[in-house]
């Protein structure tokens, strides 16, 4: 245990006067106040825990950032505490509205205060809530709620455990959960008034996974639900006109009368469409010929139609508890395709990416590289610094290329940490030059990863550390560097990764393409400056676009081979067939890439729609097409020119193998 986390948790122990609660997860505090009761965070520099208790430290406070001074947990929580005190902050203020909550709110603190009426512990718990907690044992178990009553403050802390098993390994690994095999749930933690259930305006959620010191989807989603509750209670009024049970749609009323439970069969119809369908899925586990997803694109909708569709609040049909579960795992398949700050679509959503990243806009760039919001580039580095140091070098090649102004994008957002005010690097002034003095002054990985991280990257130039930090969290696809035992061999290179890029949402669209036809593998190979531009916008049909290289002689769509020697050529890979495999030994430990980079992905494609022309393949719908696999090149290690996914099949009998890694818990 951490200095950081010993101290934290004494604290939790012993907490100072006014605090009712101290929870640490990730780079955040929460601390809850008795008087006034609410619930601040307080956000922790990237190096606060690693050098505790030296680092910046910053509280939110009634809607302001205020800075305060370093130090040990306890007198972090006592500062945060006499700021609040000294700021005069009471809690939020009400409107003409709420007259009748404050006349409530009065007699409660009379009745605390030893007046006529009836103490507040003795008041019942809310009818609506007991119904609501009970529909949601009935619909989830008694297993996936936890309530905690604070009948001294008329508060209620209900914990709901979200049980994220549809997500798949890879998806988890890349999102901080930890494996589906340690059956630890997402909790959503909600806190909330005992007697006023319907009319309070205090909700209070938080977001963690227990033992995680960094989980990017409970950040994301604790955004997201407080974002609910906002548009719930937007309009201030009570509850309880709005809590009447909805009526469940007649596909809903089929399934269920066959015997299936609300959650699954919601889940089936958002996956399949119709009550047929949905029939089928659930008792053969396999989605039918036919089926049409909800949640998928029709060539009519609009974008902001999609965004609608993907955001929508789900009724509330059984209650309040259960509409907050439902919302989550209907936000949590795509996550990715919305900022993690302000929760607006990307405008690459379409090509539906795994990893969650932050938008362009200046607000949200300034809080993701001041406020710490999202992982630290120095974490990423100490995880797999093999990722880190691909990613440099791609980004590099991408800034130094004459074709800089298509290919380097997105372009960073950078602000000056000693002057907020200050943009360092902004895509509505476009300043190259200074983009490359400032990467090219990022020392190698291999000479980071030996020392303190940050400072070791700041001595290598002015805003270095800032600009390696956009280039790790702006990556918006999962790299995992295979391990020795489980490279593909006929690819004789020792820089091997899984690449995975596909949102959940878009998986399961091509999960279900998959067992309706066909699949098979092909090489996609691109220079290597273009990847800085593919590994954050996704393998896309740029033909007919200023992204266009080589032409599209045999029609619009991405470009694929079966031959990995057509692909080379792409990839600007000078391969000699007599050398190929020379001086390779499985057994070599290639810790860092030499120079003369060279990549080639495999993909794997839906053999339907797809145009074949010999050795080049044209696959129009870019659903059809997923990563897979990501080989890298350099000067000391050459590619065997003659595989083909086709006829090869110890090389797709390789790839099968590997494959199965990303799915291992």
């Amino acid at each position: 245990m951490s200095a950081y986390e010993s101290d934290l948790s004494a604290v939790q122990d012993d907490l100072p006067d006014n605090i009712l609660s101290v929870e640490g997860s990730g780079q955040r505090m929460e601390v809850t106040l008795l008087e006034p009761m609410e619930t601040f965070e307080i956000i922790l520099s990237d190096g606060y825990q690693t050098s505790y208790p030296a680092g910046e430290l910053t509280a939110l406070i009634n809607g302001n950032y205020v800075v305060l001074q370093p130090g040990l947990v306890r007198n972090t929580v006592e500062q945060l505490r006499d700021k609040v005190n000294e700021l005069g902050y009471t809690g939020p203020d009400y409107d003409d509205n709420d007259e009748e909550m404050d006349s409530n709110l009065d007699s409660s603190s009379d009745a605390l205060a030893g007046g006529p009426s009836m103490d507040m512990c003795d008041f019942p718990a809310h009818s609506q809530f007991l119904a609501d907690l009970q529909a949601f044992k009935d619909m989830y178990g008694n297993d996936a709620v936890t309530t905690q009553e604070i009948k001294m403050i008329d508060t209620v802390v209900c914990t709901l455990n979200l049980d994220y098993s549809f997500l798949s390994n890879a998806v988890c690994n890349a999102w901080g959960l930890a494996p589906k095999k340690e059956k630890k749930p997402l909790k959503i933690k909600v806190t909330f008034s005992r007697t006023g259930y319907t009319d309070a305006q205090k909700y209070q959620v938080e977001c963690y996974q227990d033992g995680a010191t960094w989980c990017g989807v409970a950040g994301q989603l604790q955004r997201v639900l407080k974002d609910f509750f906002a548009t719930v209670w937007k309009e201030k009024k009570a509850l309880d006109e709005i809590f009447a049970q909805e009526r469940l749609s007649p596909d809903m009323m089929t399934l269920m009368e066959l015997g299936f439970p609300e959650a699954k069969a919601r889940q089936a119809l958002d996956i399949c469409g119709s009550a047929e369908h949905a029939a089928t899925y659930l008792f053969e586990g396999q989605i039918p010929p036919g089926s049409s997803p909800k949640a998928s694109k029709s060539q009519d909708d609009t974008e902001d139609e999609i965004t609608a569709r993907k955001q929508r609040i789900p009724p509330r049909r059984r209650g309040l508890l259960v509409q907050i579960m439902e919302y989550a795992q209907h936000r949590i398949p795509t996550f990715s395709e919305f900022c993690v700050i302000c929760d607006k679509h990307h405008v690459f959503a379409s090509h539906a990416l795994l990893k969650s990243s932050v938008c362009s806009r200046e607000m949200c760039a300034f809080a993701f590289q001041q406020l710490g919001v999202g992982s630290d580039a120095a974490e990423d580095i100490a995880t797999d610094v093999h990722v880190a140091d691909l990613l440099v070098s791609i980004a590099k090649a991408a800034a130094n290329s004459n074709r800089w102004k298509i290919i380097f994008n997105p372009y960073p957002t950078l602000f000056d940490p000693a002057d907020a005010t200050q943009k360092i690097l902004h895509p509505s002034k476009k300043d190259i030059d200074k983009v490359r003095r400032i990467i090219n002054s990022i020392p190698s990985t291999k000479v980071i990863s030996q020392g303190r991280m940050k400072d070791t990257i700041q001595v290598g130039g002015e805003h270095s550390y800032s600009l390696l930090q956009w280039i790790m969290n702006s990556n918006t696809s999962h790299l995992i560097r295979l391990s020795q035992d489980e490279r593909v061999s006929s690819m004789s290179t020792p820089h091997q990764f899984l690449m995975v890029s596909a949102s959940p949402a878009k998986q399961a669209q091509f999960d279900a393409l998959k067992k309706k036809h066909k699949s098979i593998f092909a090489f996609h190979g691109s220079a290597l400056e273009n990847w800085h531009s593919i590994l954050r916008n996704g393998l896309y049909n740029a033909s007919g676009t200023e992204h266009q290289v080589n032409g599209a002689a045999y029609g619009s769509g991405i470009y694929l081979s079966p031959s990995a020697s057509v692909s080379y050529g792409y990839s600007q890979l000078q391969v000699d067939g007599n050398d190929a495999n020379k001086g390779y030994k499985e057994s070599e430990s290639q810790d860092f890439m030499g120079g003369n980079l060279s990549c080639v992905a495999v993909c794997e494609v839906i053999d339907v729609q797809l145009k074949r022309h010999g050795d080049i393949w044209v696959q129009p719908v870019t659903d059809h097409v997923v990563t897979r696999f990501f080989f890298v090149f350099d000067s000391k290690h050459r590619p065997d020119k003659y595989l083909n996914t086709e006829t090869d099949s110890r090389f797709k009998e390789e790839l099968t193998r590997a494959l199965e890694y990303s799915e291992r818990g």
